[in-house]
């Protein structure tokens, strides 16, 4: 089934493969418009790193580089930047999420923009955050909807944590090594 999506004055036509603005041609990388695909397909959550690599390179693992430079050809061929993130998200050591309103003619009609429960609980107009270009508490609701992994990797503090974790487990190994070494001395005085 053929789809257009809509965003701002963009339209994805999936059929014939072709990003429009204002009816007027974009020229895309097949892999940027797949990725372009997936991002606005996906517009609910992250789609993560590993995501992309499945279904961009076929599994084939690619190094974070080349998915960055991907990302940077598609925010221009939406007119956005890494800065601004008007439009694509980037969520530190997790991923990409397409933020901004979407419609397609099939989900809701054409000309109608994306009030789905999915979209409205991302932040009232499906993007993270409270407007077009999202807010500062975005990537805390991102990290928030992640659960504990976030947690667990320490990604949004910078590896804080797991340095934490790894000094007071290398300390509680001496501590046993100290401790093994006293044992063994009182059992052999000789």
């Amino acid at each position: 089934m053929t789809d257009i999506f809509h965003f701002e004055a963009f339209e994805l036509d999936t059929e014939k493969l072709q990003l429009r603005k204002d009816g007027e041609l974009r020229k895309t990388e097949p892999q940027v418009f797949d990725l372009l695909h997936l991002l606005v397909r996906n517009r609910d959550r992250v789609v993560t790193k590993d995501e992309i690599n499945r279904e961009i390179w076929g599994g084939r693992i690619v190094s974070d580089a080349v998915v960055n430079s991907r990302i940077r050809t598609l925010r221009q061929s939406v007119d956005d930047d890494g800065r601004s993130q008007r439009l694509i998200k980037t969520i530190h050591k997790r991923g990409f999420r397409f933020i901004g309103d979407v419609w397609s003619d099939s989900e809701n009609g054409a000309g109608k923009p994306d009030t789905s429960a999915a979209a409205t609980a991302a932040g009232g107009n499906g993007a993270i955050g409270d407007g077009p270009t999202g807010s500062m508490g975005a990537s805390v609701g991102v990290y928030a909807a992640s659960g504990a992994a976030g947690l667990a990797d320490g990604a949004q503090h910078g590896g804080l944590w797991k340095g934490r974790l790894a000094g007071a487990l290398a300390g509680a190994a001496f501590a046993t090594i100290i401790l093994g070494l006293i044992w063994w001395w009182t059992v052999n005085p000789t």
